[in-house]
């Protein structure tokens, strides 16, 4: 608003510099005045700039949390912490029972199905729950491993929601494992 005002000011200046004889130092002072309006206006028209997309930055960054911070807490197969794998406490809950036979334990390593069940399987977990990252992991992988390249379209969404929820504080270690290898994926490619 400051800056709006600054530029009247200046406009109206420059408008008013004719009324001043040509020669003389009047007139030179009513330019340097024109000229630092001006210079205001600018820096703080700049400021003003800066600080709104500033807070559109941020703005972004509450709605991302807002939206992917539970989905930040949960392992590869939708299990929240301290449940799951391993544990002797066992979550049933939509999630979690869509990916409960899409998998087999091989000593600590967990293998995915694959094919065309646990296709259809992993596309019901992505029309359910877009935003969890591993369903599209898994049918990129299904993809992949078949040579379709309907795997890269997956692995890029993977990669963008996997992006969010690593910013997040407190997220599961499974989505930097699969943000990493991704993204080789795609380099290779």
């Amino acid at each position: 608003m400051i800056a709006v005002a600054l530029l009247i000011i200046s406009f109206l200046s420059l408008v008013g510099v004719r009324f001043i004889p040509r020669a003389g130092r009047w007139r030179r002072a009513w330019y340097i005045f024109c000229i630092a309006n001006l210079s205001a206006a600018a820096i703080l028209s700049i400021s003003s700039w800066k600080k709104s997309h500033r807070v559109l930055g941020l703005e972004k960054q509450i709605v991302a949390v807002r939206e992917y911070s539970w989905i930040a807490r949960l392992d590869a197969l939708g299990n929240p912490p301290g449940g799951g794998v391993g544990s002797d406490i066992k979550y049933n809950n939509e999630l979690t029972n869509l990916l409960s036979e899409m998998y087999t334990l091989k000593g600590k390593q967990i293998i995915m199905e694959r094919g065309s069940r646990a296709e259809q399987r992993y596309r019901e977990v992505i029309d359910k729950y877009p935003k969890f990252p591993f369903g599209h992991y898994f049918l990129a992988l299904c993809f992949r491993e078949r040579g379709s390249v309907e795997w890269q379209r997956h692995a890029r969404e993977a990669v963008r929601i996997l992006k969010i929820t690593t910013q997040i504080d407190g997220h599961n270690s499974n989505h930097d494992e699969v943000l990493n290898k991704v993204s080789s994926w795609l380099e290779q490619n």
